[in-house]
């Protein structure tokens, strides 16, 4: 994948009506990566869809293990994912896996997103990026935005999150 400019990133940003994948704007790190044994394909795709938002990261979400695994649970926190249940099911729609707990996951999902670090989020089993990707789009009001459009929602739309 090529290196997009800083002037790329913000026309895709801001000139989308709806962007696909936050993290395809930014250059991707293992595309020369093997690729992953099926049955820990299988395992990560599982992982990945287990719940509407899952989180990647460093700890969990009440005691995150890094800075970045922090950061990333508090804007979701702020948006009201954290806390969000199913309306049908009455399960959370968000869910977190401590990659500290497995070295399979934690080496095998680097290369299964494309992206050297943790945390990654992924919505509807779809990477969207780590802590510089979700802060940038909480700071520009695209992450509310692009929440309401997922049929997540968010407790943030339409106020200024760049406080």
């Amino acid at each position: 994948m090529e290196v997009v400019s800083k002037s790329e990133y913000f026309y895709w940003i801001y000139g989308m009506t709806h962007l696909v994948s936050p993290a395809s704007l930014y250059p991707r790190y293992f595309s020369d990566a093997p690729k992953l044994d099926k049955a820990l394909h299988d395992r990560l795709t599982k992982l990945t869809t287990q719940s509407r938002v899952v989180i990647l990261m460093k700890g969990n979400p009440q005691e995150p293990q890094c800075g970045f695994s922090n950061a990333v649970c508090r804007i979701l926190e702020a948006h009201g994912v954290l806390d969000k249940k199913d309306p049908k099911t009455g399960s959370p729609i968000a869910s977190s896996f401590n990659i500290l707990s497995d070295d399979s996951i934690r080496n095998g999902a680097k290369i299964f997103s494309d992206w050297p670090t943790f945390p990654q989020v992924y919505i509807d089993g779809e990477f969207i990026g780590g802590c510089d990707i979700l802060l940038d789009m909480h700071r520009s009001g695209k992450l509310a935005e692009e929440l309401e459009k997922w049929g997540i929602g968010s407790t943030l739309k339409g106020e200024d999150t760049m406080k």
